[in-house]
């Protein structure tokens, strides 16, 4: 197994960057365009999407919290209700009792 030399230039030896023949920046090019980063529109209609999603979910939470809103005033209306349900059964109660 051979190391791996580590080269270290001075700054007289550093080599000179190629410059690269028309066919490799055309290959390059063709590749970069290959790898499409999205555009500002792109990028724009995503965040569009997400925020939409997130408004349709906030919607759907609203409602369901209106929903749990009414469900609990119901509730507390038959908790008002009772004490005087009870009252009415015990003095039926009582009036049977008396019979």
């Amino acid at each position: 197994m051979r190391a791996r030399q580590l080269i270290i230039y001075t700054t007289d030896e550093i080599p000179e960057k190629h410059e690269k023949s028309p066919a490799e920046a055309k290959q390059q090019d063709s590749h970069e365009a290959n790898i499409k980063s999205p555009t500002k529109e792109e990028k724009q209609d995503l965040a569009m999407a997400a925020i939409l999603s997130e408004r349709r979910e906030i919607d759907g939470l609203n409602e369901q919290s209106e929903e749990d809103a009414r469900c609990l005033e119901h509730l507390q209306l038959q908790l008002l209700e009772e004490p005087s349900k009870c009252g009415d059964a015990e003095r039926e109660n009582a009036m049977l009792q008396n019979q």
